[in-house]
């Protein structure tokens, strides 16, 4: 009798368990296998795909596309993660210490509105935002500390900056709604025993809340890391990638090389590069993160 039940409780499970493991396996695994194939393939959509081995990578690497690609990804890696990091704990410890009521509800969902706006509203947004008009909302916002106005998108480094800016002040929702439910689960005994001990709001963000969100915050710089690798559709929309190779990344790289230049085996190596770094990004992470997790 335990034997049946204990199949039949097996069958539920992988019943469960099989429509996302079908998926998986379809929408992920077969294409990174596909992409590998192609990426050792010379391949334009109408003829071939002829194997060439490894001149698609080794091509790659002396193409100053790609390398301004993979240059600029990882500069806005490494820019991203912390400062959306920071910010968005910041905030929702200030949301959790405050406006723990219906207005605090209304925030969090204002902060959030941005996560769910479509990139492409967002991106022609705030390419009117940063219009060179000197009448345009930045330059008139500057303007009040002294800056002169400028072509913020048609310099190589502001234009860079305002991609960045964008693509955090979008994505900063999410990962506080991440933290804020991470603040909300560390027990409030913790809290009261620090005050009835004279501890400082901030000595007890110091060493009660960061401590508790070590796994929440190993999960958020993962998850910003992976998010900040796949930034295209805002620098695309904004500046297209340019002046000159300012603005593009490795992304957009992909889809010049695939859908503009049909060399699919040629994307598919530029793709297969990204997906090595976005691996040797996260086991850094996992390992930078291990003792403090466990």
């Amino acid at each position: 009798m335990n034997r049946k039940r204990r199949r039949h409780e097996n069958i539920a499970g992988y019943s469960f368990v099989m429509p996302a493991l079908v998926c998986l396996i379809v929408f992920t695994f077969v294409p990174m296998v596909l992409s590998l194939y192609y990426g050792l393939t010379d391949y334009n959509g109408a003829k071939g795909p002829f194997f060439v081995g490894l001149k698609n990578f080794r091509q790659l690497f002396k193409d100053p596309a790609v390398l301004a690609a993979i240059k600029n990804t990882l500069l806005y890696v490494a820019i991203s993660v912390p400062v959306q990091t920071v910010i968005s704990l910041i905030l929702a410890a200030l949301l959790a210490a405050n406006f723990q009521n219906k207005f605090g509800g209304f925030v969090r969902s204002t902060l959030f509105v941005p996560v769910v706006c479509s990139a492409s509203v967002v991106a022609t947004v705030w390419y009117i935002m940063f219009t060179n008009d000197p009448d345009g909302p930045v330059n008139v916002f500057v303007s009040l500390f002294g800056v002169k106005a400028m072509n913020w998108l048609g310099r190589k480094a502001s234009a860079f900056l305002a991609i960045t800016f964008v693509n955090i002040w979008k994505g900063v929702g999410y990962y506080l709604v991440i933290f804020y439910a991470g603040i909300m689960d560390v027990p409030r005994t913790l809290f009261e025993a620090a005050e009835v001990d004279g501890a400082t709001k901030f000595q007890q963000f110091l060493h009660i809340t960061l401590p508790s969100l070590r796994s929440i915050t190993y999960l958020v710089v993962t998850l910003c890391s992976i998010s900040s690798f796949k930034i295209f559709d805002i620098s695309f929309t904004m500046t297209a990638g340019g002046p000159g190779y300012a603005t593009t990344t490795l992304v957009h790289r992909i889809y010049i090389e695939a859908f503009k230049n049909y060399k699919f085996g040629y994307a598919s190596a530029v793709a297969i590069i990204m997906l090595v770094i976005i691996m040797i990004l996260t086991i850094l992470e996992r390992r930078a993160f291990r003792e403090q997790v466990n």
